[in-house]
C-alpha cells in the first residue's frame, strides 16, 4: 500500500470511529417500577397479582417466589392494586410514572377486618365511619397545579384528631404493622405519623423508612410538605 492509500484509509477509520463515539446512546422511555409484596409480619408473599391501570389499559405482573415484582411502564398516570388470597386488596392512589426513572413500591398486605361484607348504613356519615373502621385508612385529596388528582393515603392502627391535625400510630393492629403513607411516587413507613391537612405538613417519627425517586433512607424523624405531586423535606 503506498503512502496516499495509507493516509486515506487512516482518515476513513478516524471518521468512522468519531461517528461511533458521538452517536447518542438510546434513551429509555419507560419508567421502571419494582418492589416486594409482604404479609403483615413482613414475610414475603410469592404469587401476588400486581396491576397497574392507566385509563383502562392494564399491565399485570405476578410476584415471583421471593415476593419480588418489576414492570416497565410507559410514562403516564397510573393506579396500582395488589391482590392475594386471604388479604385485603391493596390500592395505591394515582401516581405519575416519568420516563427513565426507577420507582420502588414495597407493599405490606393487611388482613381484611371486614372481608367482603356489605355495609348498609342509613346515612353518608355512617357509610364513611363504617368504611374507615373497616379499612383503617384515610385518603386526603392533594391535587397538583396541572390538575392531576393526587391523594395522600395513610394506613394506620389507631388515630386521634386535634382539629385539622390527625395523629396516626401503629398500636392497635393485630400485626402491629407501622403506619404507612403513599403520595404520588413517595412512600413512607413509621411508628407515628402526624398530618396537618390545613398546611399539608407530614411529620413522622420512630423507625422511619422513606422511599421516593431519590432512593431509600432510614431516619429517626422527618417532616415533609405535601404539594403539587411532591413530598418536599422540611429542614
Amino acid at each position: 500500500m503506498n503512502l496516499i492509500a495509507t493516509v486515506l484509509v487512516s482518515i476513513v477509520l478516524a471518521v468512522d470511529c468519531l461517528g461511533q463515539a458521538s452517536a447518542p446512546a438510546p434513551l429509555t422511555r419507560a419508567a421502571h417500577v419494582r418492589g416486594t409484596v409482604a404479609d403483615p409480619v413482613g414475610a414475603l408473599v410469592p404469587g401476588a397479582e400486581v396491576t397497574f391501570d392507566r385509563q383502562g389499559s392494564q399491565n399485570v405482573v405476578t410476584a415471583d417466589d421471593s415476593g419480588f415484582y418489576s414492570v416497565d411502564l410507559p410514562p403516564g398516570d397510573y393506579t396500582m392494586t395488589v391482590k392475594f388470597r386471604g388479604f385485603k386488596t391493596y390500592r395505591r392512589p394515582l401516581f405519575r410514572a416519568r420516563a427513565a426513572t426507577i420507582v420502588v413500591f414495597d407493599v405490606a398486605l393487611q388482613i381484611g377486618r371486614c372481608g367482603d361484607m356489605v355495609i348498609v348504613p342509613s346515612t353518608e356519615e355512617h357509610i364513611e365511619e363504617a368504611t374507615r373502621s373497616c379499612r383503617q385508612e384515610d385518603r386526603f385529596p392533594s391535587p397538583s397545579s396541572d390538575g392531576v388528582p393526587f391523594e395522600v393515603l395513610i394506613s394506620f392502627g389507631v388515630r386521634s384528631d386535634r382539629g385539622n391535625v390527625h395523629i396516626y400510630e401503629r398500636e392497635g393492629r393485630p400485626s402491629n404493622t407501622p403506619v404507612s403513607v403513599a403520595y404520588n411516587v413517595f412512600s413512607m413507613r413509621a411508628d407515628k405519623v402526624t398530618y396537618d391537612t390545613e398546611v399539608e405538613i407530614l411529620q413522622a417519627s420512630g423507625n422511619v423508612l422513606v422511599q421516593d425517586e431519590s432512593g431509600e433512607r432510614h431516619v429517626g424523624s422527618i417532616s415533609f410538605r405535601i404539594a403539587d405531586g411532591r413530598a418536599t423535606q422540611i429542614y
